[in-house]
């Protein structure tokens, strides 16, 4: 797609597709990242017991742009 890395294109697509998709991505997205280190402990002891764990994450308010 005009010469776009693939991951990007696909980018393009869903933002063009559904926005709203696009949005709830961009969202995760964000909490993943403002939690990685918690949830990669959080992992890393699921890992420990072979099973679910319960984990604490933060979720602030997000202003959403999708472009």
């Amino acid at each position: 797609m005009l010469g776009l890395k693939e991951r990007e294109a696909g980018f393009r697509l869903l933002q063009v597709a559904d926005l709203a998709e696009w949005q709830r991505v961009v969202r995760a997205i964000n909490v993943y990242h403002d939690n990685a280190q918690n949830m990669a402990d959080c992992n890393a002891e699921a890992l420990k017991i072979k099973g679910l764990v319960d984990c604490k994450i933060q979720i602030g308010p997000q202003n959403v742009d999708p472009v």
